[in-house]
């Protein structure tokens, strides 16, 4: 009889690369096989590792999904666009069956309607296309330069590689650009809806701006900034940026729906964007993603851009396709306004690039002047602090701008010897027919700009709102740190519950520098206004021994 063979195990399974390829039933088999205790633990890992692989993957698949789902809602949007346009394309074709049967006037007027479209304001009739591009905002302000020649403009824009077009299609290209007008009066800038006075919207942002700042100036304003007042503290009071002023002084919406946002945006979600809404190549969208190293887009980038989609509009309405002309009309007018946010109430000190989170606003023109931009702006500005900033630095350091300060010190000392009566509280009684005093600019509490929140307290500034100031309640009375951010654009939105009540808001006053009584001996006592010490007998007496000399006197 022949001897039974030596069991002989198999130990070339737990090679690593032999278990990452092995199914769950071969490896429990190759288990029974040996009964070793290191086996059962080698497996476990295994398993354990391809857990985690395995929820990777489900994760990527999801966000892949999400995208593809996002991509199918635009695609979706584009079909309903696209058979909306037909639509009326059908309409204009009926309509020129009609008219042949009229004048030639006719036809010539049917024809004009259909390249100027709704909305756009009869001066452009007699207007060439580098006027209209200059009318719809010095648009050298907020980085898009155009030649002053007219020609030059023409050719760049008609543009056959050598400049050498004729002035007649020149010309003929500017009637059929006249359209992008849209940017500034029609779609984004209706004749406002509540008082029927100026425009809503964007479209005096094309026409502020300085060519320059005073760094100094604003620095020693900055320097003056309480973050948990929202206010400046001069010697005479607190004085801030108030909703009413970004209403007179940009005729900027203060009403409407605060912008929410959050700056979590990965680059395919940004590239997507750009590719969907500003009629970006795929390649550049990415490209632009990746050299700015986040959701923003080079202004050199966009200026081209702009000028590319103009060209399209051009050459589509030359060939009568008024799908593509209306479609690149809208990127055009996307591009424009994206540029104009971002060199004005969103500017930074980058420069030379542009957030393009604030695209989704865009999304839909037709309701771009339903959100608060004025609210947007007056968030941006009030959020001047480096949060780079350590205590350990010193206090000039946490203030932004802090390059090019030229003569602060004094502008320093001009502030620090400002009375009550040097402030012109109430600059806007000549201004109120053309932008009447709105109620939400009473309202108090907390305003938004995606991720930024910043307290808005009219009742520390009631001398600009024409009142007596008395003494305001704690900041986090009117502005609880821990309301939601979800919550704070629910309060704007109901604004009317959260204005500040008739007696809140104090007396009409006799001067506008006046205060009710203790209230500059309660802000002396609060307050740090003072950046550097009074010199001696200039002014003979420092101001607070004036104010209170005054005050004890009533």
């Amino acid at each position: 009889m022949e001897p039974r063979s030596k069991y002989e195990p198999d130990y070339g399974w737990r090679n690593r690369s032999n278990l990452n390829t092995m199914s769950i039933s071969e490896l429990f088999s190759k288990l029974k096989g040996t009964f070793i205790k290191s086996d059962f633990d080698l497996v476990e890992k295994t398993l354990v590792s391809r857990e985690e692989m395995l929820k990777e993957e489900i994760e990527e698949k999801k966000r892949e999904m999400e995208l593809l789902e996002e991509r199918m809602k635009f695609e979706m949007l584009e079909r309903v666009t696209v058979e909306f346009k037909l639509e009326r394309i059908q309409e204009e074709m009926n309509k020129k069956v009609l008219m042949k049967k009229g004048n030639e006037r006719g036809d010539v007027v049917a024809a004009k309607d259909r390249l100027v479209g709704d909305g756009v304001a009869s001066l452009v009739d007699e207007m060439g296309m580098n006027e209209v591009l200059k009318e719809s905002g010095n648009v050298e302000k907020c980085g898009i330069e155009f030649e002053s020649d007219g020609d030059a403009v023409k050719n760049r824009v008609v543009g056959d590689g050598d400049g050498a077009a004729s002035a007649a299609d020149a010309e003929k290209t500017g009637e059929n650009v006249r359209v992008l007008m849209k940017a500034k009066q029609g779609v984004l800038d209706e004749q406002s809806k509540k008082d029927g006075l100026g425009a809503s919207g964007l479209a005096y942002l094309s026409t502020t701006g300085y060519e320059f700042l005073d760094p100094a100036l604003i620095s020693a304003f900055v320097e003056r900034w309480h973050e948990e007042t929202s206010s400046f503290h001069l010697p005479a009071g607190e004085i801030t940026v108030t909703l009413d002023d970004v209403s007179c002084l940009l005729h900027l919406p203060i009403e409407g729906s605060l912008l929410d946002h959050n700056n979590t945006l990965n680059k395919d979600e940004v590239a997507m964007m750009m590719v969907s809404l500003l009629g970006a190549k795929p390649f550049d969208a990415k490209t632009q993603v990746r050299v700015t190293k986040g959701a923003h887009a080079k202004i050199t980038y966009l200026k081209e851009l702009f000028a590319s989609h103009v060209q399209s509009v051009a050459d589509y309405t030359k060939e009568s396709n008024l799908e593509e002309a209306n479609k690149f009309q809208d990127f055009a007018i996307r591009v424009y306004l994206l540029i104009l946010v971002g060199w004005t109430i969103f500017a930074d000190t980058s420069k030379n690039t542009v957030q393009l989170t604030y695209l989704k606003y865009f999304k839909d023109l037709e309701i771009v002047d339903n959100y608060a931009w004025g609210a947007a702006a007056l968030t941006h500005l009030y959020k001047v602090e480096n949060e780079r900033y350590v205590e350990a630095q010193p206090a000039a350091n946490k203030f932004l701008p802090k390059k090019g300060q030229n003569n602060v010190e004094g502008y320093r000392s001009a502030l620090d010897r400002m009375l009550t009566f040097d402030i012109h509280w109430n600059p806007y009684d000549n201004h109120r027919v053309t932008r009447p005093f709105e109620e939400i600019s009473f309202y108090s509490g907390w305003i938004r700009c995606g991720p930024m929140i910043v307290r808005y307290l009219p009742e520390r500034v009631l001398r600009q709102f024409s009142r007596v100031q008395t003494i305001p309640r704690h900041p986090s009375h009117s502005a609880n740190p821990l309301t939601p951010r979800l919550q704070i654009s629910q309060q704007y939105a109901q604004y009317m519950d959260w204005v500040l009540t008739p007696e809140e808001r104090g007396d009409l006053p006799l001067h506008s520098w006046n205060v009710a009584p203790g209230y500059m001996r309660w802000y002396f006592r609060i307050s740090h206004p003072y950046m550097i010490p009074l010199p001696p007998g200039d002014p003979p007496r420092p101001f607070e021994m004036e104010a209170l000399i005054e005050e004890d006197a009533h």
